[in-house]
């Protein structure tokens, strides 16, 4: 494969990358990826969070205040929520307020496949030309 035809492939969305009705929403979030990153990291909380006996407990914690997630969530929703759109829908539904002050309580739990997945999706909805591996928190 040539270059060129290298990078449009990766620029390409799967079912697991297009945004659908949310297209429109990712073109509105800013540009610079450093800020995209960190925004994109305070959506989520990693499951491996809940590894640690007391994290509900916790009020100040890099999640935010644990004691408001309910006992009732599940602590791992990758398969809920598989694809950047069904991300993006949950977290708009539980607040539409897309900052990075979201409270812990209307996060997703997935894992760093679902945020990357994310991150993605809007990077190639913005033309912001990365390929992603992975995130290091």
């Amino acid at each position: 494969m040539e270059k060129k035809s290298i990078l449009e492939f990766y620029k390409k969305t799967s079912a697991y990358t297009d945004l659908g009705y949310y297209k429109e929403f990712a073109k509105k979030l800013t540009n610079n990826i450093n800020e995209l990153c960190i925004l994109q990291r305070k959506q989520i909380i990693h499951p491996i969070a809940f590894n640690e006996k007391d994290i509900r407990k916790k009020k100040d914690c890099f999640w935010g205040d644990m004691t408001k997630v309910p006992k009732t969530r599940l602590q791992y929703e990758d398969d809920i929520f598989p694809t950047a759109q069904s991300m993006l829908a949950e977290l708009l539904r539980k607040n539409p307020d897309y900052t990075k002050e979201r409270e812990a309580k209307d996060k997703i739990h997935v894992t760093c496949r679902g945020e990357a997945i994310l991150l993605a999706s809007i990077s190639k909805i913005k033309n912001l030309n990365y390929r992603k591996k992975s995130i290091k928190n």
